[in-house]
């Protein structure tokens, strides 16, 4: 998994400690560093190549115009979540506009902070593992894992589990040649039509390919590798 690296922007300490709690929690997330003030929040994301940037803007009315101007200069490396008191729509609006990933209001739950990262990790992934020549389903695919609310707390899809989809991983990893469903189900054990599933979805995150192998006899088999 490719970790996604956070920098943190937050005039209150109280806010940041909680924001430590709840990045800490989630699998492969690092936390690179955390400004009280603009200008210490810059020399982080100078200082380190960051992937998104969790911030309240709306601390004052200066700071969201610093930040504003700041992040038209990083933006479209760094992407950005908002977590704010400010409930008002012309600056959640203003938020969006900026290129907000994610708008969170205090006070948030942990359930709906942690969904927020989970699917950011999802698409940094499809980001990563995606072939720089995209097409419609590419496409159409990012917009709906920007969208998506059907994260566990896991980070997958409902009705997909961390345990099965490491254990396919790992079979994928230990194999030099690309296998099919069924050769992925007798090593794992698992039931076919619950590999199909999982490598359906490792596919949709760019994690892993699928093409058709065509015999001479039959019809096509449908083979996996992973990317990376």
């Amino acid at each position: 998994m490719t970790p996604v690296w956070i920098a943190l922007y937050d005039p209150d300490p109280k806010a940041l400690s909680i924001t430590y709690n709840v990045v800490g929690s989630v699998e492969g997330i690092e936390i690179v560093g955390h400004g009280d003030t603009i200008s210490r929040f810059e020399q982080i994301l100078n200082r380190y190549s960051v992937n998104l940037a969790i911030i309240d803007p709306f601390s004052s009315e200066e700071s969201f115009e610093q930040l504003a101007v700041l992040f038209q200069d990083l933006r479209p490396k760094v992407d950005v979540i908002v977590v704010s008191h400010e409930l008002g729509g012309d600056s959640i609006v203003s938020a969006f506009r900026m290129g907000a990933f994610d708008y969170i209001a205090k006070p948030f739950t942990y359930e709906r902070y942690r969904e927020s990262l989970y699917r950011y990790r999802c698409y940094h992934s499809f980001l990563v593992n995606t072939s720089p020549k995209w097409n419609q389903k590419n496409i159409d695919l990012l917009k709906r894992i920007r969208m998506s609310s059907h994260f566990t707390s896991q980070g997958l899809p409902k009705g997909l589990h961390n345990e099965t989809l490491s254990r396919i991983r790992d079979v994928l990893r230990q194999t030099n040649v690309p296998l099919s469903a069924s050769d992925i189900a007798k090593k794992t054990k698992l039931a076919r039509s619950t590999v199909w599933k999982y490598l359906s979805y490792l596919c949709q995150i760019g994690e892993v390919m699928s093409f058709n192998q065509y015999t001479p006899k039959g019809r096509p088999l449908r083979l996996y590798s992973l990317l990376h």
